[in-house]
């Protein structure tokens, strides 16, 4: 409905200033006018409708940038409504509520830049060569149920990946007894310098849009919602926020399964179906278990995790990442898991508050 309205507004705004234009020409009599305007003047009237033309088509092409070309145009159009003070003053009440959407999509445009910016930096100190080929004798070392789930994944004779741009969606609740909330969101992954940057979009109701960032990057984690992109409503950063960032980090190598060959991550086989994987990045360590299925296919990871509720002070609960049965998919030619759910397994019961598809991923992908 929002959408429609700015068009309107837009389409609207545009065909006065057009209509203005073709008055000044003599095309149609403007006698609403105290004098008429000048020719060059209704040069200005007809460079405004063109500026609210293209931005509507940048708009519906969904650039970010659309609201630029906006702006230009709002400022072209009030200067000559205040020319043309006593006749034209009411568009000034237009260009106030087109103001609004404007400020909304400057900020989105902001929170994407952002993201890139992260994105360019955690690439630029990801120092690696993604032109290395697993071979079979790489992965020798490994613990036998490990070993056998990067068989089946089909990594060896692939090169390593050093990372990945996955493409998420899925629905989250807030609290235990709350409704589910859909998402979509975008996340950089980089594997011999351990980081990753996640962002999202959650459309709560029809008229509240909540963003987040949630990042691992110089050994530290943090995460960041806000309210329109422009208040924030929840931060959160320090050790319990890093261990549970580095963890988070250490179950989604499940999507790059050649990260388990990273010198950072020990493995330590705990029976035929199941290994603890340790990974440590600053002052950072973390241990976690991944276990398995018959078939060898990554099944469940499962780690102690601090838990944030509120002012309540953080505590160790478990964190289960399970894999919907099933759900394995071809990504550039490598098997992985691509529906899951994480769950709190909390003292109060359970809380299955994620449920996440992964639904593209490229690997070693160019980062200008």
């Amino acid at each position: 409905m929002l959408r429609y309205l700015l068009l309107f507004l837009l389409s609207v705004h545009a065909l006065i200033h057009l209509f203005v234009f073709i008055g000044i020409y003599r095309i149609s009599n403007i006698t609403q006018f105290s004098s008429i305007p000048s020719k060059p003047e209704g040069i200005a009237w007809l460079i405004t409708s063109l500026l609210f033309t293209i931005a509507i088509a940048q708009y519906l092409n969904k650039k970010d940038y659309w609201w630029m070309v906006a702006f230009l145009a709002i400022i072209l159009s009030q200067i000559l409504i205040i020319l043309h003070w006593k006749v034209a003053r009411f568009g000034t009440i237009v260009n106030l509520f087109l103001l609004v959407p404007l400020i909304l999509a400057f900020a989105h445009w902001k929170f994407n830049t952002k993201f890139q910016q992260q994105v360019n930096r955690i690439h630029s100190q990801n120092s690696a060569n993604p032109f290395t080929i697993v071979r079979t004798n790489m992965l020798h070392h490994l613990p036998v149920p490990v070993r056998r789930w990067l068989e089946v994944s089909n990594i060896v004779g692939k090169p390593i990946t050093q990372s990945a741009f996955l493409h998420q969606k899925g629905e989250m609740k807030t609290e235990p007894d709350g409704k589910w909330i859909p998402f979509v969101a975008e996340q950089y992954t980089t594997v011999n310098n351990a980081a990753f940057i996640w962002k999202t979009e959650i459309q709560s109701s029809p008229f509240l849009v909540i963003s987040g960032l949630d990042k691992f990057d110089n050994e530290s984690g943090s995460m960041t919602m806000k309210l329109y992109n422009l208040f924030t409503i929840f931060k959160s950063s320090g050790p319990t926020t890093d261990q549970g960032s580095l963890l988070r980090y250490l179950a989604e190598i499940c999507w790059i399964p050649s990260a388990a060959l990273n010198h950072n991550i020990q493995w330590e086989q705990i029976d035929s179906v199941s290994a603890r994987a340790t990974i440590q990045s600053g002052q950072t360590k973390v241990s976690g278990i991944f276990i398995f299925n018959l078939n060898g296919d990554f099944d469940r990871f499962e780690a102690d995790r601090y838990y944030i509720k509120g002012n309540e002070k953080p505590r160790l609960e478990k964190w289960v990442v399970t894999i919907v049965p099933g759900a394995y998919k071809l990504f550039d030619g490598i098997r992985i898991p691509y529906k899951s759910e994480i769950t709190w397994r909390l003292k109060e019961g359970d809380y299955n508050w994620l449920r996440l598809e992964l639904t593209g991923i490229n690997y070693n992908i160019s980062i200008k």
